[in-house]
């Protein structure tokens, strides 16, 4: 959470980091340019669509079921997780993977936001899922070479330290 001067609590990561673009300066993230930005912000939202939406909704419903159920009973779909967790993986993942196809990132050779947002909850639901974890499907080479570009970054390093 971020606590304006105001006292204002903002608690949503995209918005705390764009606010920290305008207030500080631009950086890759989120884009230098205007062209840079919409990109940036037309991934967030086409990957929100096509993965983390049904993701999200897959292990909430799935492998975090009863941490989520007291917290948001009236949310809870149980029945939903199974179909969801393919629509993430198999159209969510094929959608990446097509559009990613001679990029570095989503934005080309820039990490932005988008990229971020994905990676994060990828490998935040893997490590919830337990053994009931997924990978990307090696068919996805795009996307596959996608992980490895975000891993292989100072961020995804200090996030996400390889396995010893």
């Amino acid at each position: 959470a971020l606590v304006l001067e105001d006292g204002t609590i903002v608690g949503e990561t995209m918005a705390i980091c764009q606010y920290l673009d305008e207030k500080f300066g631009p950086s890759d993230a989120v884009g230098k340019t205007p062209e840079d930005r919409i990109l940036t912000r037309q991934w967030l939202g086409r990957i929100d669509e096509h993965c983390n939406g049904p993701l999200t909704l897959a292990f909430r419903n799935g492998p975090m079921l009863d941490f989520f159920t007291g917290r948001v009973p009236d949310e809870m779909m149980p029945d939903a997780a199974p179909g969801a967790l393919k629509v993430g993986t198999e159209h969510g993942f094929a959608f990446c993977d097509k559009h990613l196809e001679g990029k570095k990132f989503f934005c080309g050779d820039r990490c932005t936001l988008a990229d971020i947002r994905l990676f994060c909850n990828y490998k935040f639901f893997n490590k919830m899922a337990g053994a009931a974890g997924f990978t990307i499907d090696p068919k996805y080479k795009n996307l596959c070479a996608w992980l490895a570009n975000c891993e292989a970054t100072a961020g995804g390093k200090a996030a996400f330290p390889p396995a010893e």
